[in-house]
């Protein structure tokens, strides 16, 4: 039988999806009576364990169905829309590793996450908090691997732009830096395929003539390439080469890579010369 404090919380769920849907259905509801539900709904999904739904099932449903509704997710106040995608990514803590909707409502949801994230260069306290809770979450729960397996490599790119852009600021602590620093490694080290697309974001981060050496997206760039290594040690090579690119313009972690890379081509070479001689003289 359940605790008296969860049948609280089933409770609590169930009339918070209740109102929360009957609000959202309502064309007049003032802004900040539906920022007061969102934020409730927000603190009652965190205390929701993650794993099977269980016997809280109906009341998440409810909820569920009420957040991925176009009167919230397309609502034209973007205070109401980060606070969505904050609750949205508890839905997404919740049902991991399993998608909690379908792939283009998925794709829906981490867009408007990414809008969010935005919010990580706002002044507003609001939506800056709303931003943090969201990183934290795609941190503790590896959101990239959800974001690989529905493929949706743009949306990886844009989020590495993001983060490389909204680093720059140095009001943001080391927590953000290393929650952003463990997404974007993960999502490389997780990979079946690189696109060329992250490769060059990376890379333009760490070019001394596109960005100042030591920048925070300098900093962010170069240390995800290290961690990265063994995933990269021959594309990033081989994208130089193809594109007639300097190593030399790059970061340390970057000309490293080539050189070793040009070294094993070498050894390679001179081992396949001498594989050749000594058969010509065994004839």
């Amino acid at each position: 039988m359940a605790s008296p404090g969860v049948l609280k919380l089933r409770k609590d769920l169930h009339d918070a999806g209740t109102k929360l849907t009957d609000l959202a259905s309502s064309a007049t509801t003032p802004v900040q009576e539906l920022l007061n539900v969102l934020d409730q709904v927000d603190g009652l999904l965190s205390k929701v364990e993650q794993g099977p739904f269980g016997f809280m099932e109906l009341e998440l449903y409810i909820l569920m169905k009420a957040l991925i509704s176009d009167q919230l997710m397309k609502h034209s106040n973007t205070d109401v829309k980060v606070s969505v995608a904050s609750c949205m990514s508890e839905i997404t803590r919740i049902c991991a590793p399993e998608a909690p909707y379908d792939n283009v409502e998925m794709k829906e949801i981490f867009q408007l996450k990414l809008m969010a994230l935005g919010k990580l260069s706002s002044e507003d306290p609001r939506s800056y908090s709303k931003a943090l809770h969201i990183l934290d979450n795609m941190t503790k729960v590896k959101a990239c691997l959800l974001m690989l397996d529905l493929k949706f490599d743009d949306l990886i790119s844009d989020m590495f732009k993001l983060f490389l852009s909204t680093i720059r600021s140095s009001s943001h602590s080391s927590d953000v830096f290393e929650q952003m620093e463990s997404i974007m490694t993960n999502t490389i080290r997780e990979s079946n395929v690189i696109s060329e697309d992250l490769l060059e974001i990376l890379l333009k981060s760490v070019n001394m003539r596109e960005e100042e050496v030591w920048s925070r997206p300098w900093m962010l760039a170069e240390i995800v390439l290290r961690n990265c290594t063994p995933e990269l040690q021959h594309l990033i090579p081989k994208f130089l080469r193809s594109r007639e690119l300097n190593y030399d313009d790059y970061c340390i972690t970057v000309a490293t890579m080539y050189l070793k890379f040009t070294e094993d081509e070498n050894e390679d070479s001179e081992m396949e010369i001498e594989s050749h001689g000594s058969c010509s003289g065994a004839e």
